[in-house]
């Protein structure tokens, strides 16, 4: 939540995580009671503390394998063809295609 109130991010960010709208009006809720957050001229805004919980935040988990940065995708993994062979995907079965017409 601070992460994205910081880079002036999108709630939907939040909700592909699996966190409804309701939730994050609580977790609005508790930041700002916590002194995380506060309402400036009806702007959101991370405090000094919210800065500090996040970077406290950041160093504790992030990730300092680069091999675990990206993780193999195995659902659509082609087996070894031969060398002469020309492989050409089902355009319907391409699922990262599906998701950006989805989106516009």
């Amino acid at each position: 939540m601070l992460d994205v109130v910081a880079k002036n991010g999108s709630v939907k960010r939040l909700t592909r995580e699996g966190i409804d709208f309701s939730d994050v009006a609580q977790l609005t809720d508790i930041a700002i009671a916590q002194k995380l957050l506060e309402i400036d001229n009806r702007n959101l805004i991370v405090t000094q503390k919210g800065i500090e919980v996040l970077a406290d935040l950041e160093l504790e988990f992030k990730n300092h394998r680069k091999e675990d940065w990206i993780q193999e995708e195995k659902d659509s993994k082609v087996g070894k063809l031969d060398k002469n062979v020309i492989f050409v995907p089902n355009q319907n079965e391409l699922t990262f295609l599906l998701d950006k017409v989805k989106e516009q």
